[in-house]
């Protein structure tokens, strides 16, 4: 996630939500909207919307993930399983698995304060449309049909937690 809020030399009021950047040398405030309403601090329900977020969430990592594997790792020539970049990119792989097993946990803990339960999640195993073999190059450069199978093949692992 892109990092939000004053750059240098900038600073907000007490108080404020950030929701863009704020150029260097400059003082923020929001004007605040008005609200009167009855309030109780108890947990609210779930939302399918946000659900759904989640879902499609976790389904991106995913497919990060899978290009880490299928497209970044089989890159690498069976020489270089001990490289700094095969290193790079196991470590790479593993905070990104660290951050999908973080997100359904959460995920699991917002449901279960509003009395729901977390479907069980299955990983769909997609094989990846991209031919890659091992190379020194350090890119992938991709036609327009790689590109397209390539974004159908994460919008169907996205979709295999969210359908």
């Amino acid at each position: 996630m892109a990092w939000l809020g004053p750059s240098f030399g900038s600073f907000s009021v007490a108080g404020q939500i950030i929701r863009s950047d704020i150029a260097d040398h400059r003082i923020y405030s929001d004007q605040p909207r008005r609200i009167d309403a009855p309030w109780d601090f108890g947990i609210r329900g779930t939302t399918d919307d946000r659900l759904q977020r989640n879902l499609e969430y976790i389904g991106h990592l995913c497919a990060l993930r899978a290009w880490y594997v299928d497209v970044r790792m089989a890159r690498l020539s069976p020489n270089d399983s001990s490289s700094h970049q095969a290193m790079t990119l196991t470590a790479a792989r593993k905070l990104i698995e660290g951050g999908i097993t973080e997100r359904i946990s959460r995920l699991d803990q917002y449901l279960k304060a509003r009395n729901a339960i977390l479907p069980s999640i299955t990983f769909p195993a997609i094989e990846c449309p991209l031919r890659i073999a091992p190379s020194t190059v350090n890119h992938v450069r991709l036609g327009k049909k790689s590109i397209g199978r390539r974004r159908s093949a994460r919008k169907s692992v996205a979709a295999g937690y969210c359908g």
